[in-house]
């Protein structure tokens, strides 16, 4: 049990007890906590990444940076193999939206596009299923959290693996053979001079002086063998599993990405990653080397192997872990699993995505649509046709610096440019485009820093020389900015702030501006 401590002026005040395998709650983003040391000899991992003791040697000292989830902390004794470990979960920062808002940005990106909520972040939510997304960040949150139980189930399987009978046939010396059978005999049928032979010694009579050409018989044999449908279903399994922790080693020793003062440091974790990886795939590697899997031929899955390895426990258990290893992608929320998510800002980025895109797709129901995955400039975007009406609604497109090639017409003046979010609206010959830049924050004093972004890309950003036509933030709030959020506002200065914080205030935002858009195109 270590007990948790937050510095309150110049007094030290408890706030819990983090008990190994429990949920231990009470903290939030961006705060700063300190885990008293039971001994100055252990050492204590939040996700992978060692923590700093305070000056005196007394204490852990942990910040969760812009994330909010449950963390995996690992206690580490000297002398101890296994590590005691505990769940630490974090809120979000409570100037921002609330946990039970939180929670609901996550569900609904979750039931939209799922992969947008994933990322390098030491929290995690309950994301699970499949998809053709492949992420080094999801293989190694389930290597990690399924690997205990695949190994202890293939450990079962090697204590007790299943043999069937191997059934052949040989041809053998006359005297040499033990066991007949009716195959036996029809061909030794066909070997007259033999079978006069071997009749005449079955009546114990002495056996006629006879030269015989071939002596021998069709004789089968029936031996146990664990090279069979099962054990090759599994072996198949283990060596696709070694493949993919190679995949993952090779990726982390060459991951290489800029620090960001708003994302959690990656590479002070790949380390001790790279070292649990190194340990799980020589233990594997041990087992797929020795009885019964050094005897196994392994082959294609096969309704066969399914089967046998259905109706046998230990065998089940593994191949069903096996599965879970070799899964690709997300595609729903569910706790089955707990994989690595983006910041707080990023899931709100993206929840902005996907609410305003079933929005747009609610309002214009009569429109076809189609949701298109990433490509070089563009993580995803939503695309409505009617006509010659279109809609689209770009995630993070990348405008780049002078020339509008391959990015969707889009360019930067200046340097690169990548907004949250774009609205595009092409009717006929006009076209209108509004940069929507998502903001996780509530604070007036923050929301007026972030304004710098919104009045950066309406100077930058062009398509066929026009500049879009607003340039707006989109924040949980805008209580504490009335002023910014007003249509004058916006208006005169082609700039402003809205509130998204709900499904309701998404439809409004898009009823809004999609109003304006017709009165000025009306104008034009």
């Amino acid at each position: 049990m270590l007990d948790v401590f937050v510095r309150d002026g110049e007094v030290l005040r408890k706030v819990g007890e983090a008990v190994p395998g429990q949920v231990c709650s009470g903290f939030q983003e961006r705060g700063y906590y300190l885990f008293q040391k039971p001994s100055r000899s252990m050492a204590l991992f939040v996700d992978d990444a060692p923590l700093p003791s305070d000056a005196d040697e007394l204490f852990w000292e942990w910040s969760p940076g812009f994330y909010a989830g449950q963390v995996v902390a690992e206690l580490q004794v000297p002398g101890q193999h296994s590590m005691h470990q505990f769940l630490l979960d974090v809120s979000p920062d409570p100037n921002k939206a609330g946990q039970a808002l939180f929670v609901q940005y996550i569900e609904e990106v979750a039931d939209y596009a799922p992969e947008l909520l994933l990322g390098t972040e030491p929290a995690t939510q309950g994301l699970s299923g499949q998809s053709s997304l492949t992420s080094i960040w999801i293989a190694y949150a389930r290597l990690r959290a399924i690997m205990p139980r695949y190994i202890r189930a293939m450990r079962a399987v090697v204590a007790d693996p299943i043999t069937r009978l191997s059934h052949y046939r040989e041809k053998l010396l006359i005297h040499l053979a033990r066991h007949v059978d009716v195959t036996t005999v029809q061909r030794l049928a066909s070997n007259a001079n033999l079978l006069a032979t071997v009749a005449t010694l079955a009546k114990g009579n002495a056996a006629p002086d006879l030269l015989l050409d071939d002596t021998t018989v069709d004789v089968p044999f029936n031996e146990p063998t664990v090279d069979n449908p099962a054990n090759q279903q599994l072996l198949r399994q283990l060596l696709d599993i070694i493949r993919l922790i190679e995949w993952v080693t090779i990726e982390l020793e060459n991951y290489r990405k800029r620090a960001s003062e708003t994302e959690t440091e990656v590479l002070t974790r790949i380390p001790r990653r790279l070292r649990y990886l190194k340990e799980i795939r020589r233990e594997l590697t041990n087992i797929a080397r020795h009885h019964p899997f050094a005897s196994v031929t392994p082959r294609e899955p096969s309704a066969a192997g399914l089967n046998a390895v259905s109706g046998h426990p230990h065998y089940a258990h593994a191949h069903q872990f096996g599965a879970k290893l070799l899964k690709r992608g997300v595609s729903r929320l569910d706790n089955e699993e707990k994989l690595y998510v983006g910041p707080t800002w990023q899931i709100y980025e993206a929840w902005c995505f996907c609410v305003l895109a079933k929005s747009l797709e609610e309002a214009f129901s009569e429109y076809q649509w189609r949701r298109h995955k990433s490509s070089a400039h563009v993580d995803m975007f939503a695309e409505g046709i009617s006509g010659e009406t279109r809609i689209r609604l770009y995630y993070q497109l990348t405008s780049p610096s002078i020339s509008p090639s391959k990015s969707h017409g889009y360019y930067s003046i200046s340097r690169e440019r990548r907004p949250d979010l774009l609205l595009e609206i092409k009717n006929g010959e006009h076209v209108h485009f509004i940069s929507l830049d998502a903001k996780y924050r509530a604070s007036r004093q923050s929301i007026l820093e972030a304004m710098s972004s919104a009045h950066i890309y309406r100077d930058s950003i062009k398509k066929d020389e026009e500049p879009p036509t607003w340039s707006l933030l989109l924040v949980p709030t805008t209580t504490a900015v009335t002023d910014l959020a007003a249509w004058d506002y916006r208006k005169k200065y082609g700039v402003g702030c809205i509130e998204l914080s709900s499904v309701k205030t998404a439809q409004r935002l898009i009823e809004s501006i999609l109003t304006e858009v017709r009165l000025l195109t009306v104008t034009q």
